[in-house]
Order: C-alpha cells, then structure tokens, then sequence
C-alpha cells in the first residue's frame, strides 16, 4: 500500500484550508455577525478580504448567500 498520495492530498488540503484570523473572518461573514466583521477588518488592515474556503466560497460569497445584507453593504463602503 502506498502511501505517498494520501499524503501529498493532506498537505495540499493543509495549506488551502484558512487558519486563524481569515477562518474568523469566513466564519463571521457565514453567520452574519457584522460586529465581528468590522472588528477583524479594523484591528487587522492587511487581513486578506478575498481568502477562500476549502469549497472555494469568499467570505462576500458566504453573507450574500446566507443574506446577510448587512455584511454586504460594509463591504461595499469600505471598497472590498
């Protein structure tokens, strides 16, 4: 039994899942917990706005699609 690809696919879904603070960001935008948004995008300017989820979804992608429209619109003020 080889294992080497079981590896290999770990470590690439390793490094495409979101860590840290881009998770939190995900996860706020997801539950549309605007608060949360707007203290992760203050405290953390360089924070990346565009990180993905292991399905691809941005977090713009997951409040739209859970209509949170408030989410939306800071996004649309700060020129996300």
């Amino acid at each position: 039994m080889n294992v080497t690809p079981n590896i290999y696919l770990f470590y690439i879904i390793t490094k495409m899942q979101p860590h840290g603070l881009q998770e939190e960001l995900l996860h706020a935008a997801e539950v549309g917990d605007l608060p949360s948004v707007q203290k992760l995008l203050h405290e953390n300017p360089d924070l990346d706005v565009n990180c993905r989820d292991l399905m691809g979804r941005t977090p713009l992608r997951l409040a739209s699609g859970n209509e949170h429209l408030e989410v939306d619109l800071l996004k649309c003020q700060t020129a996300w």
